[in-house]
């Protein structure tokens, strides 16, 4: 873990996003837009055949799957950002 570490608050309409910076790393959260897109979007996927990432039960729906997926943080999936003035930011779901 660093040594240091340090908050920032960026103000980008409508949400504010609390980013924690670890020597020039950002390390940010994802919405709640951006959870169910990515869940929904993995369900899709196992739906139409996809082998899953954990071993699931029985009685496992592609959804309950996904959720599992993504809580095991196994999905090699990443969301951009755009913001406004151009800047794009990446986010590692895993």
């Amino acid at each position: 873990m660093p040594k240091y570490s340090f908050l920032i608050l960026s103000f980008h309409f409508p949400y504010y996003y609390i980013y924690w910076l670890f020597l020039g790393v950002v390390m940010a959260s994802l919405t709640r837009f951006e959870r169910a897109r990515i869940i929904g979007a993995r369900a899709l996927q196992l739906a139409l055949g996809a082998p899953p990432l954990v071993k699931p039960n029985k009685e496992a729906t592609p959804y309950t799957i996904a959720k599992q997926e993504f809580e095991s943080k196994v999905l090699p999936m990443s969301v951009l950002r755009i913001y406004p003035d151009g800047a794009v930011e990446r986010v590692e779901v895993s």
